[in-house]
């Protein structure tokens, strides 16, 4: 899954909310609601700058913290996914794995019944922090028996796709060398 301008769309309410329950110290947030909620932006068109706009929303793209900061964003649905999918599972060997890298998700689903939930969570996480997910630069693969009519988010499935740089792509068993063969 890919987030859409991530960095732009974090809700500044969201960020001091996540900021306060992951146990920031006040002094710190209090620099941040300073350095963030006051903060404007204007337009120069052919010599003339507009009034001042207000910046209700974002993690500057420019400032050291912005990484970490989305980081601190994204972990409550990583949480929340991680979580709630473990209860699709009857046997404690079957996990699902979420991984992140900047705004970049990639979940492994193992079963149907964990789609809901997924949507859900996302839902929810879109709802709170102002996140949006980017269906157009987001892709599913679908390996083994995994039944493509189960549509993830309206997300297109494809034969191939790139997971933290690795390449992973369904194939099947003829197609597959043996070890030590060519």
């Amino acid at each position: 899954m890919d987030f859409k301008g991530a960095f732009d769309n974090i809700a500044h309410p969201y960020l001091f909310a996540i900021l306060e329950s992951y146990g920031f110290i006040s002094k710190f947030r209090q620099r941040l609601m300073r350095m963030y909620g006051n903060a404007t932006f204007s337009i120069q068109v052919n010599g003339l700058i507009s009034s001042p706009i207000t910046i209700k929303c974002s993690v500057g793209q420019g400032c050291p913290l912005s990484m970490l900061l989305f980081t601190i964003c994204l972990n409550p649905l990583l949480c929340m996914i991680d979580e709630n999918l473990a209860t699709v599972h009857s046997e404690p060997r079957k996990r699902t794995a979420v991984i992140a890298y900047e705004d970049d998700v990639t979940i492994i689903l193992t079963s149907p019944k964990a789609i809901p939930i997924v949507q859900e969570e996302l839902r929810c996480y879109e709802d709170a922090s102002g996140a949006k997910l980017n269906i157009k630069k987001s892709k599913a693969l679908a390996l083994g028996s995994w039944d493509t009519s189960h549509t993830i988010l309206g997300i297109p499935y494809h034969t191939k796709l790139r997971v933290l740089g690795i390449k992973v792509a369904k194939q099947s068993i003829s197609q597959q060398s043996t070890v030590g063969g060519r």
